[in-house]
């Protein structure tokens, strides 16, 4: 599974503009880095830009809210509290992630197919480690990397159980080696 990647023609339908505006547009989003380009090959004639995001969050509101700065506050709170603080995160996490699902699923995959709308782009990897491509926490994350890991576990494990699925997860908490990555346990 990749990013998906968009021509000029695509963005310019999807945003209901001319070409030369989406063009414009997606220029400026590459300059500022939210957005990659590369080239399609293999067809006649001139090759077609592939735009695609470049893996940073893009957050927009007005007036600007520092809901990620709130979230990292909260966060620095409850690990000052040690394990108690933690062990709350994780509880949280999971509450929320049995109120994401709705059905039962048959794999691990089928859940994660169910948590699409949270955006963290959710994959199994080597069968037993849940990877998200975006994780939806980091800003959160570098504050207080133990509770919101923990919560983030929690949030996973509490859609598997809630989807019927008897498993544990276990975050690695190794962001700069790993990323955003869980086992998968069988509970």
């Amino acid at each position: 599974m990749h990013q998906p990647e968009w021509t000029v023609d695509d963005a310019a339908k999807a945003a209901g503009v001319h070409r030369t505006v989406a063009h414009a547009h997606l220029e400026r989003l590459v300059a500022l880095g939210y957005l990659v380009v590369g080239q399609r090959r293999g067809k006649s004639g001139k090759p077609a830009n592939l735009y695609r995001l470049a893996g940073q969050h893009i957050e927009f509101s007005y007036p600007v809210r520092r809901f990620a700065r709130l979230a990292g506050l909260l966060a620095e709170g409850l690990q000052t509290r040690g394990q108690e603080g933690i062990q709350a995160a994780r509880d949280a996490g999971r509450r929320y992630g049995a109120s994401l699902v709705d059905k039962p699923a048959d794999s691990p995959e089928s859940v994660l197919r169910q948590l699409a709308p949270l955006g963290a782009d959710y994959f199994i990897a080597d069968d037993h480690q849940v990877l998200a491509r975006n994780c939806i926490f980091r800003q959160a994350c570098a504050a207080a990397p133990d509770v919101v890991c923990e919560l983030h576990a929690g949030l996973i494990e509490g859609a598997f159980q809630q989807a019927g699925l008897a498993v544990r997860t276990q975050a690695f908490k190794n962001y700069a080696e790993l990323g955003c990555a869980y086992r998968i346990l069988t509970a």
